[in-house]
């Protein structure tokens, strides 16, 4: 993550002229604060809330039929970020389409769901281990 900051400030820097640099991060937590302190404005987005979940969920399976409960999916993935419900929902619908099946179901979720938690527990185990340089 030093490197990744160090690359960044850098890049920062070297910028010349008018420009307008806008970064998102779903762990702010992790960026360094010396990249932070570069921005004029950051702006946080609480959690969504289980309507905005759902409403999420509903548009991010609109183009396959669904038998699923998008409210009771909102609550299961309620500490997921938008851009992980996404993921959940994209490879449900991946995993729907490559099976031949009618619509996406609970099965192709919970499939989806726990291969995000076994991404994010690598991910964790990989940020630990950077941190640890």
């Amino acid at each position: 993550m030093r490197r990744v900051a160090a690359t960044v400030l850098q890049l920062l820097e070297d910028m010349q002229g008018e420009s307008v640099v806008v970064a998102t991060s779903n762990h702010p937590q992790l960026v360094d604060t010396a990249v932070w302190r570069r921005f004029d404005e950051v702006i946080g987005f609480g959690k969504l809330s289980q309507k905005q979940s759902s409403d999420l969920i509903k548009l991010k399976l609109r183009a396959h039929r669904s038998e699923i409960t998008p409210l009771t999916w909102a609550k299961k993935l309620a500490d997921c970020t938008p851009a992980e419900i996404e993921l959940v929902c994209f490879d449900a619908l991946r995993r729907t389409v490559l099976a031949d099946k009618p619509a996406v179901d609970n099965e192709a979720m919970t499939s989806a769901w726990q291969r995000l938690r076994e991404r994010l527990d690598t991910l964790a185990g990989v940020v630990t281990n950077v941190g640890s340089d």
